[in-house]
């Protein structure tokens, strides 16, 4: 391995992880030739120790592809066929994923400087050629089981569908289900994310409509294997004669296309679209749609109330428990712009509950998937959880350039947002000079304001996707001691990147605070939490949260 870069992993020993690794070396002398590559990244070696763990290498591979900057139909078939080909090869080992999202695929591009920027243009450079590969990683919430063990019938109880991220998991285990098909559940989470990134690409290649509602149909019994999945992509997709294949596209990211097909099978012609119509997944349940009506009702919140005092459900004020794992949220407040935020958190792998609908007036309220906290907290796991959350958030950029910004490029509320909401600030520049005004600077003395200005005069920080108000009450924890949700999205927007940490250390006594500032983020924002602070003493007055 002289010259070689490689990544190290410790696993504990004779975990289901580790029996994975096992059986992937085995097959070692497909990784060595691209056309028998099988989409999975390849262990080089296990090392044994004589303790509890064992440690893996395997070669360092590029996180976070860049999905929407593909710029033709060959480069998003590449991208298909890799993943297809890897899922296949680990159902074939009886390997069930079950944590298939962005942060768990690689790709055959790095720079050891870790300089996003210019790996972003060698990826380019790459993708233009046909040497790029795509492969899945990460058997954290994988499991294996004996190679006589159907991949279409096999039966699993439905607890384990809520392991992993859950950003692209289909409705599987939506109505209670007792059972669920692991491997039924990996097809639909990889054809959601194919749903999400290249529906665009659609009317270049409409077959991929037809493939990607074979994977996704919430009949499971009719949806695809990973193997038909792949079979039909060879078939139907893979074949193009070369001023298709050179044809280019503009991909977005869409969450919605996962809940609305009939948006991408409308930029089909009619004709079109009934050559494929066999392969059409018939609509979501009548249950999704009643929920929607019911919503759009002025009576619907007493209809919510009844139910829970029916079932002697406890609910706090505004937030109600539903049938189905749903909660519905009816508080003054309440804005769509929390649901945006909620759904571009799942979107970037945060485990945040899904936004479903948003109705006024009256009364506001929106439905969302409900998550279910546990007290017992082990802060060494939720600071590990937290620092890999956060690293997601800050992973992509905004949308909205340097601007301090509600999600959606609005107003900005929260509970320490003075004037809430408050209106767009188009720098961060702006914004201070926004709390001057708010906090009367002019009418003030220098000295009684130097604190504040000092705060103001720091270099420039980076624009993130903030949570807002991410203190202890607002993270859910599981049985395991790890995170499982974040909710109460409200005060999210595009933030300077100290604020997700400032605003919990307002007071300094707060465990809390102090948790997120010394430990979370290693007390990097001392000087802008001080600063915060005493910014906040000017403005204190302006919050109406």
């Amino acid at each position: 391995m002289v010259g070689r870069d490689i990544i190290l992993k410790v696993i504990q020993k004779d975990s289901p992880q580790h029996h994975i690794f096992q059986t992937l070396l085995q097959h070692q002398s497909l990784f060595t030739d691209p056309r028998t590559f099988p989409g999975v990244l390849p262990p080089i070696d296990i090392i044994e120790t004589p303790h509890k763990y064992s440690i893996v290498t395997m070669p360092l591979w590029g996180t976070y592809p860049c999905l929407t900057e593909m710029e033709d139909v060959r480069q998003v078939l590449t991208f298909i066929r890799c993943l297809l080909e890897g899922l296949s090869f680990l159902h074939a080992n009886r390997i069930a994923h079950r944590d298939i999202c962005d942060s768990n695929m690689v790709v055959s591009c790095y720079r050891p400087d870790r300089d996003q920027k210019r790996f972003g243009g060698d990826l380019r450079e790459l993708r233009r050629g046909t040497d790029i590969r795509y492969a899945f990683m990460d058997y954290d919430q994988s499991i294996q089981l004996p190679l006589d063990v159907s991949v279409k019938h096999c039966r699993r109880p439905s607890r384990e569908a809520w392991m992993g991220c859950d950003m692209y998991k289909p409705l599987d285990v939506s109505l209670g289900e007792s059972q669920y098909n692991p491997f039924a559940f990996d097809v639909a989470m990889l054809g959601n994310m194919f749903r999400a990134y290249l529906s665009e690409a659609i009317p270049t290649l409409p077959a991929l409509a037809a493939l990607f509602d074979g994977m996704t149909t919430h009949v499971v019994s009719r949806r695809f294997s990973a193997d038909e999945a792949l079979d039909f992509f060879k078939s139907n997709i893979q074949l193009l004669p070369q001023e298709v294949l050179v044809a280019p596209v503009t991909l977005e990211f869409d969450y919605e296309m996962m809940y609305h097909p009939e948006r991408y099978w409308s930029k089909l012609a009619p004709p079109v679209q009934a050559r494929w119509n066999q392969f059409r997944a018939p609509p979501l349940p009548r249950w999704w749609h009643f929920l929607n009506w019911l919503m759009q009702l002025p009576a619907c919140t007493r209809v919510v109330e009844w139910y829970c005092d029916f079932r002697d459900i406890p609910a706090p004020a505004g937030m109600y428990p539903l049938p189905f794992n749903l909660i519905l949220k009816n508080v003054p407040r309440v804005r769509e712009q929390e649901g945006l935020a909620m759904n571009l958190a799942r979107a970037m792998g945060v485990p945040a509950p899904r936004f479903i609908s948003f109705a006024e007036p009256p009364p506001d309220y929106y439905f969302s998937d409900g998550i279910e906290p546990d007290d017992q907290v082990d802060f060494d796991v939720i600071k590990d959880d937290l620092v890999h959350i956060l690293t997601l958030m800050r992973s992509f950029s905004s949308p909205w350039g340097s601007a301090i910004c509600g999600v959606d490029g609005g107003p900005v509320a929260g509970p320490l947002v003075p004037l809430t909401p408050l209106q767009a600030s188009p720098d961060e520049a702006a914004f201070y000079q926004l709390m001057r005004h708010l906090g009367s600077f002019e009418l003030k003395d220098k000295n009684e304001t130097a604190g504040a200005e000092k705060f103001f005069a720091l270099p420039p920080h980076a624009i993130v996707f903030t949570h807002g108000d991410l203190n202890r009450h607002n993270i859910m924890v599981g049985p395991d001691g790890h995170i499982t949700g974040i909710i109460d999205w409200e005060a999210a927007a595009w933030l300077p990147d100290y604020w997700e940490v400032s605003v919990t250390a307002i007071l300094p006594q707060r465990h809390w605070g102090r948790f997120m500032n010394e430990t979370v983020t290693s007390g990097i924002y001392a000087e802008e939490v001080v600063g915060h602070r005493e910014m906040f003493s000017f403005i204190g007055d302006s919050l109406r949260f």
